[in-house]
């Protein structure tokens, strides 16, 4: 789970940038269990953040184009960091 602000600007053109920067926790639950033997189940909840920002083009009063949304969502697991890169675009519904 995530929270955080989200900036937005709104230019004559309709076209609205925004940004964000969410912080929160990931969690990891592993399990393996082989027949005959003992089962291993292990969880973990760790740091994480949401980076990025994008474009909306606004349709109409209900509607708006997402253009483009670029995030970088580094998650900080065992030591080290996952590092990862969302690309997305779509409908947003007012």
């Amino acid at each position: 789970m995530l929270a955080g602000p989200e900036v937005r600007a709104t230019t004559s053109s309709g076209l609205k940038p925004f940004a964000h920067a969410l912080v929160g926790a990931a969690h990891v639950r592993q399990r393996l269990s082989l027949s005959g033997l003992p089962s291993s189940d292990n969880s973990t909840t760790r740091f994480a953040l949401a980076l990025g920002g994008g474009f909306d083009l606004r349709l109409n009063d209900r509607l708006d184009l997402r253009v483009v949304q670029v995030g970088y969502n580094p998650i900080f697991f065992f030591g080290g960091v996952s590092h990862s890169v969302r690309v997305s675009a779509g409908i947003v519904i007012k």
